[in-house]
């Protein structure tokens, strides 16, 4: 009956010490995960900031192109207006009036450059 009790003890113990290992083993198992997920996230911060920083240089690029184009539009409107407008030097081509100078680029350059 001694023996009975012990090896019934004994087999508790043994099962409990099964379900404590595969419970650690779980827990490594986790935290190797963890690990592995906040390397992932750093990587993806690391994207995240590099690509602001290059969508912030081209929005700026975009930005200076726009300022050189409204001086570009500006000075061709007033090449347009001196060269071709009333009391100009020449006659507006296709009956064009001044008034559409500014949009110099419909009437004169191909369609794909507009």
């Amino acid at each position: 009956m001694l023996a009975q009790e012990q090896r019934r003890i004994r087999e508790t113990y043994e099962a409990r010490l099964r379900e404590l290992e595969r419970e650690r083993t779980a827990v490594e198992q986790d935290k190797a995960q963890v690990v592995q997920y906040q390397g992932l996230v750093l990587k993806q911060r690391d994207i995240m900031l590099t690509l602001t920083q290059r969508l912030t240089e081209r929005d700026d690029t975009v930005l200076g192109l726009q300022e050189e184009l409204e001086v570009y539009d500006a000075r061709v409107k007033y090449v347009v207006i001196v060269f071709f407008g009333e009391g100009g030097i020449c006659s507006m081509p296709n009956n064009m009036d001044c008034t559409n100078a500014g949009n110099w680029r419909t009437h004169w350059m191909p369609k794909q450059h507009i």
